[in-house]
């Protein structure tokens, strides 16, 4: 059995990093109607939260993180930029996808790559969750005593 979709981010943390909700309807507006595909934007939102939850892994138990409301506000941010780039993807197929959105989405893979290496923190929920890794046998001895 497949575990729920861990979408961590709202439709107002991707429009308002659109620039608003009107340039959101004219990037995933297919049918005319006026409005966003709501469709496209949740698949946007699900890619965007679960590779961003993909890569935080390491550091804490994300599903701990999300089930208590603390997944940290750096990681909510990443997945809104990654989402805008998805949703350019998924409503235009990528032809009409700004320059500055494309150089987000490739600054926000770097800091992904640099957060699965411990080499940057994604921020402290307040309460932290458990840690995604069991510290509780670590030898800090050096002669291994």
């Amino acid at each position: 059995m497949t575990a729920p979709a861990l979408i961590f981010i709202e439709d107002a943390d991707v429009y308002g990093r659109f620039g608003g909700e009107q340039y959101l309807n004219q990037c995933l507006d297919n049918d005319g109607d006026g409005a966003y595909d709501t469709d496209r934007l949740n698949l946007a939102k699900v890619d965007a939260c679960e590779k961003v939850a993909a890569a935080c892994q390491v550091q804490i138990d994300v599903r701990a993180a999300f089930a208590s409301g603390t997944i940290p506000q750096y990681m909510k941010t990443m997945a809104s930029q990654e989402a805008v780039y998805l949703c350019w993807q998924y409503g235009s197929q990528g032809q009409a996808c700004p320059k500055f959105t494309i150089a987000q989405h490739e600054d926000n893979d770097r800091e992904l790559e640099r957060i699965r290496t411990r080499e940057r923190a994604i921020g402290a929920p307040d309460p932290y969750p458990k840690s995604s890794q069991l510290l509780d046998k670590s030898n800090y001895d050096r002669k291994r005593t």
